[in-house]
Formats: structure tokens, sequence, C-alpha cells
């Protein structure tokens, strides 16, 4: 059978046949003890190994293409508007109503009331070619100060108020003008510490009556105080 047990019970060798094979064994221990034995060996056949390999198909599924709708961004543009206010250009003020008072024709502040006045303030005002602030038919409270209004010559006057009640002129200088302040048909006015030298006809002129002059610096006045 090709096996062999050798005498220090090694069992070794191939099989070469398959089948049953007995062996005596004697035994004798450190003591001297023996014994004796069967040893059966079986060669049975060679085991066959089946290896099934199942190979599973693969199925390759590709995606349609994407397909991408253009996106379309719309863009509204807004007109704008831009207002630009109207503010004084310099030159002659030219007011004829309540309603003139206005940025345009040099008002800084203020609504025309006792309390809150209109204010023409601040402005250097050449009066060779109209009459420098000419202000007619008002009723609102109202004060030209600290404006200076010059070179009217033999024709234009500085500051010219024809009927109009409750208006203060204070710290103005007017010279070089045909009048340097004229009032005409005006009532209920105020003019304090105005200059007034150098001008043609009179430094200052009042044709009316129930006005208030204080502190004013002239050489002519009329009426005559």
């Amino acid at each position: 059978m090709g096996l062999i047990l050798d005498l220090n019970g090694v069992l070794s060798g191939t099989p070469t046949t398959e089948g049953t094979c007995t062996f005596e064994v004697c035994a004798v221990d450190l003591v001297g003890s023996v014994g004796n034995g069967k040893i059966t060996v079986t060669v049975a056949p060679p085991s066959t190994t089946t290896t099934t390999t199942t190979t599973t198909p693969t199925t390759t599924t590709t995606a349609p293409p994407t397909t991408t709708t253009p996106t379309t961004t719309t863009t509204t543009t807004t007109p704008t508007t831009t207002t630009t206010p109207v503010t004084y250009s310099g030159g002659p003020i030219h007011i004829q109503n309540d309603y003139q008072f206005t940025a345009a024709n040099g008002v800084v502040s203020g609504s025309g009331t006792t309390s809150f006045p209109y204010i023409i303030s601040g402005w250097s005002i050449d009066a060779s070619g109209a009459n420098g602030i000419d202000i007619q038919n008002t009723t609102v409270y109202f004060i030209v100060r600290n404006c200076l209004v010059e070179n009217g010559g033999n024709s234009y006057y500085g500051i010219y108020l024809d009927n109009v009640t409750n208006g203060t002129i204070e710290n103005n200088t007017c010279s070089n003008n045909f009048f340097g302040i004229y009032l005409y048909s005006s009532s209920k006015n105020t003019l304090t510490n105005n200059t007034c030298l150098g001008n043609g006809t009179y430094d200052i002129c009042i044709y009316t009556s129930n006005n208030t002059l204080e502190g004013n610096t002239y050489v002519t006045i009329y009426p005559p105080e």
C-alpha cells in the first residue's frame, strides 16, 4: 500500500492504493511493561471536489443624456429720475408775492410765520442790471440779513420794498446804488443795523409810515429825521 510503520512507531509513506492495512504493534514503556495490539489503517479513495463558478451577467445601463434647459435671465432696469433742487444762482432777487419766497429766490430757511420767518441771508448781489433785492405785495414774515448789494448806479435800487408788511432788513450793506434801501407804500417793517453809504439819491428812503429804523449807518435819508 506504500505505508511503513517503523520500530519507533512512526507511520510514513504515501498510499498507492486504496484499501485496509492491519499492523501488529508491541509497545514497551519506561518501566518495562509490554503491550500488544493491532492498528488498522484504511486508505480511502481520493475525494473529488467540484467547484462550480457561477457568472452573473453584468448589465450596464447607460443613463440618458442630461438635457440642460437654457436659463433666460431678464433684467429690468428702472429709469432713475434725479431731481436737482432749484437753488439761488446769484444775481438780483425779485419776489412778487407770498408764494415766491423759495430757494431759487435766495431763501435759505423759514416758513413765513412769526416764529419761523423766511430768511434771505449771506448773498453778494450785483445790482447793475436790476434792483438788487426787490420784494413786492407780500404779508408773510421774512428777514433779509447780511447781504451786500451794490453797483445799481443811477438806475437801480439796492433793496426795494413795495406794498410789503412784516419784513425785517438787518445788517446789510448797500452802496453805489440809485437808492440804498427804499420803502414804498409799506408798513410794519424794521430796518436795523444796515450800512448804506455812497448811494446816488438817498441812502435810505421811506415813502410810508409805521416802520421802525434802529442803528442804521447812512449819510442821506428821506424824510429827514
